[in-house]
């Protein structure tokens, strides 16, 4: 499956979201994932990246899941979804977050939108050790 990572920041302008490709996407506000993701009703189009992943069996809605920050917290919201959003935190029973509201994710949780796209928490560019 294809697999996003998604990394969690402190404030809104660290959080970065790598696709398949490794290619990173600076976000200083709101994420949507899906196969044909929009801006939110309500949202300011001008702090929102939109991500989409592939879906071939159309798992995956539209405007699926929302990955915001609050504070030193990064929050996942599933959008109401038709399928819903898996999340596995290591050394947890995985579970269905809730549609439309918004939960805390942490360094290596796993979520999966479907179509065997998963997103996985990874610490911002600059926790991370450097390679020479």
């Amino acid at each position: 499956g294809e697999e996003l990572g998604v990394d969690g920041g402190t404030t809104g302008d660290d959080v970065a979201a790598g696709v398949e490709t490794g290619a990173a996407v600076e976000v200083a506000g709101d994420v949507v994932i899906g196969r044909a993701p929009q801006v939110q009703i309500g949202a300011d189009p001008h702090i929102v990246a939109l991500v989409a992943v592939p879906s071939p069996h159309h798992m995956v809605s539209r405007s699926h899941l929302l990955l915001t920050t609050s504070g030193w917290s990064v929050l996942a919201q599933d959008l109401g979804s038709s399928n819903g959003t898996g999340l596995a935190r290591p050394g947890a029973t995985p579970v269905l977050l809730g549609s439309g509201m918004p939960t805390p994710v942490f360094m290596g949780d796993l979520m999966d939108v479907g179509d065997g796209v998963t997103l996985r928490i990874d610490p911002p560019a600059w926790l991370r050790p450097q390679r020479a």
